[in-house]
């Protein structure tokens, strides 16, 4: 299984998904259209998920998303967390700017929807 390298643009993040379990997230998401943008994401996900990792860390520094995009973030992180139920171990690192109220309140929001305990990691910036 290769590592999933999606490069960033002015409107989508930049994503690094490594099958040795290390998933990160990061910059802006506000792609035109998410269900395209996000598809070989799910695709990845899927095929990762059938290869039984003990042990999987996503880690999410987003500094802006949509309400597509968080609609979207949430459907990842549900599919992770109902894995790792039956599998494997999931952690999620949700890394923000350190005094950002808002990405780190979104971050809490999508925790509690999620029902998956989050590391919240401020750094300075």
């Amino acid at each position: 299984m290769d590592v999933l390298n999606i490069i960033p643009s002015n409107t989508s993040p930049n994503v690094v998904f490594n099958p040795n379990g290390n998933l990160s997230l990061s910059g802006i998401s506000t792609p035109e259209n998410v269900e395209k943008f996000y598809s070989p994401i799910f695709l990845w996900v899927d095929s990762y998920l059938k290869t039984n990792p003990s042990s999987t860390v996503l880690r999410i520094q987003i500094e802006y998303l949509n309400t597509s995009s968080t609609r979207i973030l949430i459907q990842l992180i549900r599919k992770l967390v109902e894995a790792s139920s039956y599998k494997n171990s999931f952690t999620v690192e949700w890394v923000h700017e350190a005094g950002d109220e808002d990405i780190e309140a979104l971050g809490k929001d999508i925790e509690l929807v999620c029902s998956c305990k989050f590391s919240f990691i401020p750094i300075k910036s």
